[in-house]
């Protein structure tokens, strides 16, 4: 019961950062809908895209192979593989950025996106992808060793502060452009690594010594997720680049602000799931504990899935009032994009326990040639069609392309995934969101005389909450053992 009391207190901090950090993350939709233009916004999100790539695909992927050795490890002996791999991936990241700023690769690849005016501040992004490296890091270090709290605490201001510094900025009468909208991110990276640094202890930080006996493994556990990241992001972006290509960065901005709520539904909920239950889904298979490994995947399905469902509801719903209320008026037709792409989220959310089913098996590059095979048929379906039906193609592309690598990941992994579905209660579930929406739909209808969008907006997703959780207990969808462990949890925090 201790173990299963941390785990919930856990979740609901890890609950309350992520939920802090989406409401701020909202902001940074709200300031690009109204300070930028569609290009802007469609130069951003392409950006942002080649940050996240290079955080995985620059630093060859050696991050994944901490989670893998640090768990369970003394204390200096997790400080020195932390070490190694760290500065091994931040050490990667620039050798390759140097590579692709040397041979002018940026500047091809802004041409042929339509963005050259933007160079600059793309060179600004592959400087983030090394700051980030660093910075996120640390959470992932704390994350490993099951130091949740100060995972989440750290995840939370890298990703919160320089959007509250943006914030500040722009209520003070500053203008938002997209320098000063990478440059405030670069200063929050920066006080990440500071605090980071103060939390992690810096003095036995520089004392741990650098294993270099580990880096091969390292490389040969990490490179071939290097075709799983390719794949995934060809999957996930490959559309923005596309869409740019054959139309405009307009177009792509257009598509960023529809897409992107969808997106932040599924960093919110699957960063709870993952960030809480991954270190003991790892640790109980590193002790050969398949029956408590069985049941951290179902419960981090379970508990994602039910997360996600209200939120798809209401920006499914509410998509026009959303669009209208983040954004000016030359973004409001991305609304009629949402329906395209709006189960998205739940996707990915069902793709994860197979992912790390297979992950564990260490069949990586097994993982990676589903995903780029995945990203090959995305791009396939981009190239296809993209030039005829505009960013409606994009939204397709991508998600039949995840369906088929969520079809092809269960295939490989249903005789060893063992998910406890009758502990998930999919169909319980999906039945309540369905009844739940339907009405809160009917009811919304009667709110057209309400002129302030977000009235609308609080108003739907109240109603959509107050359903949805008296759906949840009128048919068990929870346990006795759960809801006894969330009583005992919050009588300790009362006390």
């Amino acid at each position: 019961m201790d173990e299963r009391y941390r785990i919930i207190r856990q979740i609901f901090n890890t609950f309350f950062y992520r939920v802090i950090g989406f409401v701020i993350a909202s902001f940074r939709i709200f300031i690009i809908g109204r300070n930028f233009f569609p290009a802007e916004a469609g130069a951003y999100d392409q950006i942002l895209r080649i940050i996240g790539i290079g955080q995985y695909f620059f630093g060859m992927n050696v991050n994944a192979y901490m989670y893998r050795v640090v768990p369970g490890e003394k204390e200096e002996r997790r400080l020195s593989l932390y070490k190694t791999l760290l500065l091994l991936e931040a050490f990667t990241a620039v050798v390759f950025i140097v590579i692709i700023i040397l041979s002018r690769v940026d500047l091809f690849f802004c041409n042929a996106v339509k963005i050259s005016q933007y160079k600059n501040i793309l060179r600004l992004g592959l400087f983030i992808v090394v700051i980030q490296i660093i910075a996120m890091g640390f959470s992932r270090f704390f994350s490993a060793i099951k130091e949740i709290e100060y995972s989440n605490f750290i995840a939370f201001f890298n990703s919160g502060f320089w959007i509250l510094l943006l914030l500040v900025l722009w209520g003070i009468g500053v203008r938002i452009t997209l320098v000063i909208f990478f440059l405030s991110w670069i200063a929050g990276s920066f006080f990440t690594i500071v605090f980071g640094l103060k939390k992690i202890d810096l003095s036995k930080f520089l004392k741990a010594k650098i294993d270099t006996s580990i880096i091969k493994n390292a490389f040969l556990f990490g490179a071939p997720l290097i075709l799983a990241s390719v794949g995934y992001n060809l999957v996930s972006a490959s559309s923005s680049f596309i869409l740019s290509h054959y139309h405009t960065s307009g177009a792509t901005g257009l598509y960023f602000v529809a897409y992107r709520p969808l997106t932040m539904i599924y960093d919110f909920v699957a960063a709870v799931g993952m960030t809480v239950f991954v270190p003991y889904i790892i640790e109980a298979h590193n002790i050969n504990d398949n029956n408590k490994k069985s049941y951290y995947l179902s419960i981090m399905t379970k508990y994602t899935f039910i997360a996600a469902l209200p939120l798809v509801m209401g920006i499914l719903i509410g998509r026009v009032d959303l669009i209208r209320f983040i954004c000016k008026p030359d973004y409001w037709s991305a609304a009629s994009i949402i329906p395209f792409v709006v189960i998205m989220p739940l996707i990915y959310i069902f793709i994860y326990p197979a992912y790390y089913t297979l992950y564990l098996q260490n069949r990586t590059v097994l993982m990676g040639v589903v995903y780029l095979t995945g990203g090959l048929i995305s791009v396939g379906l981009n190239f296809l069609l993209i030039p005829k039906y505009k960013y409606y193609g994009a939204a397709s592309s991508t998600v039949l392309s995840l369906i088929f690598v969520f079809v092809i990941f269960y295939l490989l992994t249903y005789k060893s995934l063992n998910l406890r579905w009758n502990f998930i209660k999919v169909g319980k579930i999906l039945f309540i969101s369905l009844i739940s929406g339907l009405i809160s739909y009917i009811l919304y209808r009667y709110f057209d005389n309400f002129s302030v969008e977000f009235v609308r907006l609080i108003l739907l997703g109240t109603i959509i909450l107050i359903l949805y959780v008296i759906g949840l207990y009128l048919f068990s969808v929870f346990e006795s053992r759960e809801i006894e462990i969330f009583k005992q949890f919050v009588r300790k925090v009362l006390k």
